[in-house]
């Protein structure tokens, strides 16, 4: 488990392909949301592909630092590595507990209560996992300002 927060590429690139996969597997749905006037409409594969590409783009960087002997914070990278790892986790297990409004029955409002409560814990979920990536170009930053790390024969 150390190895995986020293070199946190070791997460990011499988997790990557495992994405990328994925978008493959599933089938065709799409998302659609309104805002104001407009509707747009996300597929589900394109957002697998999409979070895998920048996936790869945070291995990549992770690894072109740790090549480039720059040091990278320990903290910084297991507390990225845990919470996108346990972010989309979580996030499926919440959505494991929505229940289903049909056929009709005569709890449909507590049902409709407890769904909206259920997709409120989703998104408090997806909000945490993509504030915390946010530690990535900071750790980055960091690790370039800061020398670089001697090596010891």
């Amino acid at each position: 488990m150390k190895t995986l927060f020293i070199k946190p590429y070791y997460f990011f690139f499988p997790a990557s392909l495992v994405m990328a996969g994925i978008g493959f597997i599933i089938p065709q749905d799409s998302l659609v949301f309104d805002l104001y006037d407009t509707s747009y409409v996300l597929s589900n594969t394109f957002g697998f592909h999409l979070f895998a590409l920048i996936g790869f783009i945070m291995a990549y960087g992770y690894w072109t630092a740790y090549r480039r002997n720059r040091n990278l914070s320990y903290r910084l990278n297991a507390f990225h590595v845990v919470i996108s790892a346990l972010g989309p986790i979580g996030i499926y297990l919440a959505s494991l507990f929505y229940r289903t409004l049909l056929p009709p029955s005569e709890n449909v409002l507590a049902d409709r209560e407890h769904n909206t409560s259920v997709s409120m814990v989703i998104f408090a979920l997806a909000l945490v996992t993509l504030l915390v990536q946010i530690v990535y170009p900071f750790n980055l930053i960091r690790a370039i300002w800061k020398r670089k790390r001697l090596v010891k024969d």
